[in-house]
C-alpha cells in the first residue's frame, strides 16, 4: 500500500515523512499474529482457485503460491517458505508422493497435506506417511475439513 501526498514527493504516515518510492505494507492480522503461509499444488487450476478462496476467506491463512505439478511445487516451496503445503497426489511431471519426499528432505519443518480423489484411503495413507506427509485427505472432504486440518498440523487447534 502506498500513501502519498499530491503536493510533494513524500508521503506522510504517523507523523513521519517518507520518499514516495518507499512502499508501506499495512496488514492487519486476526488475533495479532500473521496468517499461516500455505502453498497449493494441484494440476487443476479451477480446483486451486476454489481452494484459495476457501482458505483465504477466514483471514488466518494466506496462500503464498500455486503450482501445477510437484516439481513446480518444490521450486515454489524453496522460494516462498510456506508453513503448509496442500498437494495433490496424482499430477504430471512429478507426483505428490515424490514431491513430498523431496520437500521434507530439503525443508524438514514444512507440513504437507496430501490430497487425492483417486487413491483409495487404504492405499494412499501409507504412501503419504512413508513420504513424510503430515496428513492424507480425500478431495471429497476438503471443503468441510481442510481449514481445521491445517490448524491441526500446525498445532493451532
Amino acid at each position: 500500500m502506498y500513501l502519498h501526498s499530491r503536493s510533494s514527493r513524500h508521503f506522510h504516515f504517523l507523523g513521519f515523512s517518507y520518499p514516495q518510492c518507499v512502499p508501506l505494507s499495512l496488514t492487519v492480522y486476526s488475533r495479532g499474529k500473521p496468517p499461516t503461509r500455505v502453498l497449493l499444488v494441484d494440476d487443476h487450476g479451477a480446483f486451486r482457485r476454489q481452494l484459495r478462496r476457501l482458505l483465504e476467506s477466514g483471514g488466518e491463512l494466506a496462500v503464498v503460491g500455486e503450482a501445477r505439478d510437484g516439481l513446480e511445487g518444490l521450486e515454489l516451496a524453496r522460494s516462498s517458505s510456506p508453513e503448509v503445503v496442500v498437494m495433490d497426489v496424482s499430477m504430471p511431471v512429478m507426483d505428490g508422493i515424490e514431491a513430498t519426499r523431496l520437500m521434507k528432505q530439503e525443508i524438514p519443518g514444512v507440513k504437507v497435506i496430501l490430497i487425492s480423489a483417486l487413491y483409495a484411503r487404504a492405499e494412499g495413507r501409507p504412501a503419504a506417511e512413508h513420504a513424510g506427509a503430515s496428513l492424507f485427505m480425500e478431495k471429497a472432504r476438503i471443503s468441510d475439513e481442510l481449514v481445521s486440518a491445517i490448524r491441526r498440523v500446525c498445532g493451532l487447534a
